[in-house]
């Protein structure tokens, strides 16, 4: 007798259709596809990760470049406030009210 034809096609309770043996073998089988599935999910785990690492370090490089970018605006608006007046005007004398 083969023992691979005594399955019998059961409907999930998602609805799809299933083969079940009825045995130890249902336990294999759904220990198989948690395993699997298990595994892809790691791997995609891993995956993402791995993209969101590479774009969270590329804003980081973008925001490192604009607060470069704000140093430099400020340092300008800081040197274009001052105004160089020359010596004499800082003395005291009769002229100054």
């Amino acid at each position: 007798m083969d023992d691979n034809n005594d399955a019998v096609v059961t409907e999930s309770n998602s609805g799809e259709w299933v083969p079940l043996f009825g045995d130890w073998r249902d336990e294999v089988l759904l220990d198989s596809v948690a395993w699997a599935l298990a595994e892809s999910r790691k791997d995609l785990r891993r995956e993402y990760r791995d993209e969101l690492t590479a774009a969270i370090h590329k804003l980081e490089l973008q925001v490192a470049e604009l607060r470069g970018e704000l140093k430099g605006i400020r340092d300008d608006r800081r040197s274009d406030d001052v105004v160089e007046l020359p010596r004499a005007a800082w003395r005291r004398g009769p002229d100054v009210a």
